[in-house]
């Protein structure tokens, strides 16, 4: 399977009044779905910590989406989780990291205020602990360049939200 992060490595022209719609990369959640499976081979629960983890992630993907559609440009599920997948049973002790690239060439910290409170509060997830990091579209590129110069394409992560045409 392709990586999913690498099949939107450049947005489009960002000179247009509507931006694309920012939607779920289905690939990209099957390809997390497969890395879990991979990992929990002799878990007996992973069917339902699997279905726990995947609404609380639905639910962020969702907020993000009608919060801040117009500010992000893609959401990426990375760190250890996202390259080889974890152990469920062990939530939510590791971590369970999502990188939100912003359209912006900044990363005002009430930006982040906003997301932590509009996303992330209530989310429910005191059983897994979803963490955030906020990148710039600038950033992404170049960390982007430096995967792809080192050959390390799954450094990016896994792509879970992205602008669609």
């Amino acid at each position: 399977m392709a990586d999913a992060a690498l099949r939107h490595t450049m947005p489009e022209a960002h000179g247009q009044d509507e931006p694309n719609p920012l939607r779920v990369d289905r690939e990209g959640i099957a390809l997390l779905r497969d890395r879990l499976r991979e990992s929990n081979t002799s878990n007996p629960e992973f069917e339902l910590r699997q279905r726990r983890l995947f609404a609380v992630l639905d639910e962020a993907l969702r907020r993000l989406q009608t919060e801040f559609a117009g500010s992000i440009e893609r959401v990426v599920a990375v760190g250890d989780w996202a390259r080889y997948g974890l152990d469920l049973r062990n939530l939510p002790f590791d971590d369970v990291v999502l990188l939100i690239v912003l359209r912006e060439r900044e990363r005002p910290f009430s930006l982040y205020l906003q997301i932590a409170d509009r996303v992330f509060t209530d989310l429910g997830d005191e059983d897994i602990l979803v963490q955030f990091r906020v990148a710039t579209l600038q950033e992404w590129r170049a960390g982007t360049e430096s995967a792809q110069q080192r050959g390390a394409p799954e450094a990016l992560g896994i792509l879970l939200l992205a602008r669609g045409g």
